[in-house]
């Protein structure tokens, strides 16, 4: 989920050379995630026919997004905040690489949780074959036996230690490896279906199968969630050899992603129907949850999971460092004193450590990210970018952009003015003031065209009241996710409903 790094002075030949289904998989390994975990649970919830159309609406919405980005990507760019530093001003920049830091420290923070609660599934697992009960559940936050707050203490040195790591390149070649983990719950899911459907438990309790609910703010959040590539989508698609299939890379990705997701939720929900969870307080947040603590099937997966976990965490970690470090400490070069790093490395552990001893569950954590980071990544910056650079004269995208932008230019201010007053003016103009006036409006939309890729064939292939209403309907949609699953969030821990 990290993207790649490249070097901006080397020639384009020495890291372009991923083909086009590379760049795909690349892509789809950065997509498909923890979040399947979640989705068998979602989709029993929520109704099968609910979950397929949110799921792929999401999903194409979600691709739509992504693929603005890659869109308006230049040749000279290699991340979405450059391309947006260029469209919409240096503010929108800032405004997204801190909502985008705000992402992958929840994303770090669920990753920290996933490592605990496996870690915790392995060691019970050992001590129930050791003939011991003497543990807590995994939803009980106790000191008086054995349990995930133990868990979280005795790992702190562990989890601090990969923080202070500066050669991340053993890390990120096991990280690579993760595919397989993906590709072992996949398989996992199956058996549990194959296994439910032999045992004659899903036949038993196929009458209870729910087809519509309208409890839809889980699963949007957790969607939107499962389908954001969109802060490493452009540096993955810089290493593909056919630039010119970048965005085919993107809409691919998204086909199978979507159909992978769909799988998952109809075999994973059925593969579960009818079971009981082994939680001590009944309630299963994840598909592991009907498996009792000595089930090997289960941990295997887990095991394989954990150590892609394990290397990712340092490298999120230090994502979200460097992110920090350019803003703060951008006269130095981003290189922070080395109090300064060994202080936010404390801090950030201390950050993981207290969230999952107070009991918040990784449920929450997709939930807070997928309603809150997304809306603003998925749906909101993309469409404002996408409009702007299509329709930059449009009065409301223009004021929009400098809610953001400082105009200090009297010369941009004579140019918003130009656009402002092009129309109301042309009237009253003799034919060679008009023709002049016309030239430099034109020019002006010149120079604005030339600062991004060529759009002339998409901007007129549809009219643009239809675009902004697409548009307006995809910023209703991120917004009623983010209500409602913000509300979701909020009454969860109402209910008590966290862990």
């Amino acid at each position: 989920m990290g993207g790649v790094e490249i070097d901006r002075n080397q020639d384009p030949s020495t890291y372009q050379t991923n083909s086009l289904m590379s760049t795909v998989f690349s892509l789809l390994n950065s997509m498909i995630g923890g979040t399947m975990l979640f989705l068998p649970l979602y989709f029993n919830q929520t109704g099968i026919i609910t979950s397929i159309i949110i799921m792929i609406i999401m999903g194409i919405v979600s691709m739509k997004g992504c693929d603005i980005y890659v869109q308006h990507l230049k040749k000279n760019e290699f991340d979405i905040q450059e391309t947006l530093g260029r469209i919409m001003g240096n503010r929108w920049r800032m405004f997204f690489i801190v909502i985008s830091t705000i992402y992958m420290i929840l994303v770090t923070l669920l990753y920290y949780s996933f490592s605990i609660e496996m870690v915790y599934s392995l060691i019970t697992f050992i001590m129930t074959h050791s003939g011991s009960k003497n543990y807590a559940d995994k939803a009980d936050v106790s000191y008086s036996q054995f349990s995930i707050q133990y868990t979280v203490l005795a790992t702190i040195p562990i989890f601090l230690g990969l923080l202070f790591l500066k050669k991340l390149g053993f890390m990120i070649k096991i990280a690579e490896l993760g595919v397989y983990a993906i590709y072992s719950y996949v398989i996992f899911i199956f058996y549990t279906f194959i296994s439910n459907l032999t045992s004659g438990t899903l036949q038993e309790n196929i009458s209870d199968v729910k087809l519509w609910s309208f409890d839809v703010g889980t699963l949007a959040s957790t969607a939107s969630l499962a389908y954001q590539i969109h802060t490493n989508a452009c540096p993955m698609v810089k290493c593909n050899k056919d630039q010119s299939k970048n965005r085919l890379a993107v809409k691919i990705t998204y086909a199978m992603g979507i159909t992978i997701y769909l799988i998952i939720g109809l075999i994973g929900g059925l593969g579960v129907l009818g079971r009981v969870s082994q939680r001590k307080d009944g309630k299963a947040h994840n598909i592991n949850d009907y498996f009792a603590d000595d089930a090997w099937q289960p941990l295997i997966v887990e095991i394989l999971y954990l150590i892609h976990l394990v290397s990712m965490y340092p490298i999120l970690a230090n994502i979200c460092r460097v992110r920090v470090f350019e803003i703060v400490f951008k006269n130095n070069g981003g290189v922070p004193p080395q109090w300064v790093f060994v202080c936010v490395n404390i801090f950030f552990i201390m950050i993981c450590s207290g969230v999952k001893l107070i009991g918040v569950s990784p449920n929450t954590l997709v939930d807070i990210n997928g309603a809150f980071s997304c809306f603003f990544i998925v749906y909101l910056i993309p469409s404002f970018m996408h409009l702007a650079c299509y329709h930059g004269s449009n009065k409301f995208l223009r004021s929009i952009r400098k809610t953001f932008v400082r105009q200090s230019s009297s010369e941009m201010q004579r140019q918003e003015n130009l656009l402002d007053n092009e129309q109301e003016s042309v009237n009253y103009l003799d034919s060679e003031q008009e023709k002049s006036f016309q030239n430099e409006a034109n020019g002006f939309r010149a120079q604005q065209a030339y600062s991004c890729n060529s759009h002339t064939e998409d901007i007129k292939s549809v009219p643009k009241t239809i675009r902004l209403s697409i548009y307006a309907a995809i910023l209703i949609v991120g917004f009623a996710i983010f209500i409602y699953g913000m509300y979701s969030v909020i009454k969860n821990a109402i209910d008590g409903d966290s862990n």
